[in-house]
């Protein structure tokens, strides 16, 4: 019974469970979303980026019209284009890479093995013939052949002298060069230096080109907005290219735009930000996820603030703990609030910070006391 085809691929790229996927018969689909059977969480990857398919004796890859495109050695693929993998092949899509590694046809046939991308074999060593006269059959031992020696060496050959221990303190070592060493240094005696280039005071180095993660190398997608007449234009579609490596990060930006207002997500000076809008202060020193319990409480700041639940709801976010808030006759319009924080926590500055919030959420015709005991 045959075996259905599987394709192994190395996968590499940030935040990735696994550096190998394996792909079956059917269609292996690719894109930025949890139902895809690879998902790539990254802006740069579409919804449903690209399928992976089995087709009669080939595995093949097709992009599904993606934003940013799939790259196939560097080269853009056409989308809804089906194109033939073979061994070696480098998928990329935004910061990921997938290599076709090994490929099983799923054949009947036992001799034909799984195809891997290793390197060359190398050749066999020939074994010489046993001498004559030597045993043959099952009693046998091995012959192995040696390397011929020569019997004047062998005469000439001389051991080294030994140095009793009682007298090893008064040999000097000689400095001895190898005759290695001695014909490279007298080659590169001969060979004259070369002279540098000028540089006018100036250090110059060279700087590697890396290519710009999801941007194509051959073609840029923006030939796909221009009138026909443009498509046979190699000096546009190279041109182009500059105006989209310059503009391609821009608009990555604008796509995901709404992450930073995420508080799942966003970065900490955005987080500080934000807050500043409500007149709401975050320490940098208070743990990053209170920040963004803060962060998430400020629609109800914007709608009730100068009240109760709202104070409730914003130290308790701030601080960790619930505090208690009651409120007192004498004077007329105060209140004590108890913030019943740890020991090592009832510092001078959570003292101000909190004093702080509270200022900004409460009424402003009352008067309260801190309690953190």
């Amino acid at each position: 019974m045959a075996a259905d085809p599987r394709a192994i691929f190395s996968v590499s790229g940030p935040d990735l469970p696994t550096d190998k996927i394996e792909v079956g018969k059917g269609t292996f689909t690719i894109g930025r979303v949890a139902g895809n059977n690879l998902a790539l969480n990254n802006q740069k990857v579409s919804r449903h980026h690209a399928d992976i398919n089995w087709e009669t004796d080939h595995f093949t890859i097709e992009d599904l019209e993606s934003s940013n495109g799939t790259l196939l050695n560097d080269a853009r693929l056409e989308p809804r284009k089906p194109t033939a993998l073979k061994i070696g092949d480098v998928i990329r899509m935004g910061p990921f890479a997938l290599t076709l590694v090994s490929v099983d046809e799923g054949k009947d046939a036992p001799s034909t093995p799984v195809q891997v991308l290793s390197p060359e074999p190398s050749t066999p060593q020939v074994q010489a013939p046993p001498p004559v006269g030597a045993p043959s059959g099952e009693d046998a031992a091995p012959y192995v052949s040696e390397p011929p020696v020569d019997p004047h060496a062998a005469k000439t050959a001389q051991p080294e002298p030994t140095v009793p221990p009682e007298k090893a303190k008064d040999v000097k070592v000689k400095d001895v060069k190898p005759k290695a060493a001695e014909k490279a240094a007298d080659v590169a005696l001969t060979i004259p230096p070369t002279r540098k280039p000028a540089t006018n005071g100036h250090r110059r180095e060279e700087v590697p080109y890396t290519p710009l993660e999801g941007v194509p190398l051959d073609m840029s997608r923006y030939m796909q907005f221009l009138p026909g007449v443009y498509s046979d234009s190699d000096f546009l579609k190279r041109y182009l290219l500059i105006q989209e490596s310059i503009l391609a990060p821009l608009e990555w930006g604008v796509d995901s735009f709404e992450q930073f207002y995420n508080p799942e997500i966003t970065t900490p000076d955005w987080l500080q930000w934000i807050a500043s809008w409500f007149d709401v202060y975050i320490h940098p020193s208070v743990p990053m996820e209170r920040q963004r319990a803060v962060v998430r409480e400020l629609g109800l700041v914007h709608r009730s603030r100068g009240t109760r639940r709202c104070m409730v709801r914003l130290l308790e976010a701030y601080f960790g703990v619930t505090p208690e808030l009651t409120e007192q006759e004498d004077p007329p319009s105060s209140f004590t609030i108890k913030l019943p924080l740890p020991k090592k926590e009832q510092t001078t500055l959570n003292r101000a910070l909190a004093e702080r919030l509270i200022e900004t959420l409460k009424p402003g015709y009352t008067s309260f006391t801190l309690d953190m005991g």
